[in-house]
């Protein structure tokens, strides 16, 4: 749009080809063709066909959670082998743990012992050694 002529001529329906409702997306605008294509295959599903591809994609998504889960549950395996490997290794260690209300817990051997429960965030810092 160049002129104010045109900015007052200017409908977003016809320049984008588009209906009502998607002229507000800023992407993956439907068009009008597109929406036609979809309408006449809709028209030769039967119930049963429908029910299938919902079942499907239920499906889908049932799956997807699954590996989401799975991907969560290997990241927290390999983050607590790693803190055992680090933890074996040689240095002086102070584990901290902050609890879910915030409060920061230092253990060691002139602090006093606190539960950690579920929830609590458990945190090693090492002294730091000059190199030699």
């Amino acid at each position: 749009v160049d002129s104010t002529a045109e900015i007052a001529n200017f409908d977003p329906l016809t320049h984008f080809g588009t209906e009502e409702a998607f002229v507000d997306r800023p992407f993956n605008r439907i068009t009008t063709k597109q929406l036609e294509i979809t309408t006449e295959l809709n028209k030769n599903l039967t119930p049963k066909d429908i029910k299938k591809i919902l079942k499907k994609n239920q499906h889908s998504y049932k799956e997807l959670d699954a590996r989401k889960q799975r991907a969560e549950k290997l990241k927290k395996a390999y983050f607590d082998l790693s803190i055992q490997r680090q933890l074996a290794g040689k240095g002086i260690k102070q584990k901290i743990v902050i609890k879910e209300d915030g409060r920061v817990v230092k253990s060691g051997p002139k602090s006093s012992e606190e539960t950690i429960e579920q929830g609590d965030v458990v945190v090693y810092k090492w002294r730091r050694e000059r190199a030699k």
